[in-house]
């Protein structure tokens, strides 16, 4: 995993999947959500890459990529609320929930495996 580049992390790969993911979904909803639901998706969705890779850049200053991470987690748990709310609203079908959930479940393995790998080799 050692890498000077946060673009070929697997975590980093994942979230930016997901933002665009997210980003395609939030054009396919309807007219009374646009205007606070899909703002808020979002700003989650796109904050999880932002932390993981502002994370990296500062993995050297102690503890900085572990707070980072936690705040990508943070976000993810965010965007995750506002997808359950889309879904039980009916904004968002349930095939894209789930698809998008599935891609949130698997960023979240790869966060933990980055905070360890950090941990151990550091």
């Amino acid at each position: 995993m050692a890498t000077h580049n946060y673009r070929k992390l697997e975590a980093y790969k994942t979230a930016f999947q997901l933002g665009l993911d997210v980003l395609q979904l939030s054009s396919t909803l309807p007219c009374e959500a646009r205007d606070t639901f899909s703002p808020a998706i979002l700003n989650a969705s796109q904050m999880v890459s932002v932390k993981i890779a502002e994370g990296w850049a500062r993995r050297k200053r102690p503890g900085a990529l572990d707070d980072h991470l936690s705040d990508a987690e943070t976000a993810l748990n965010e965007l995750h609320l506002w997808l359950m709310v889309g879904q039980e609203y009916k904004y968002i079908p349930i095939t894209e929930y789930k698809k998008v959930s599935r891609l949130a479940q698997a960023l979240t393995v790869q966060i933990d495996a980055l905070k360890q790998y950090w941990v151990v080799y550091n």
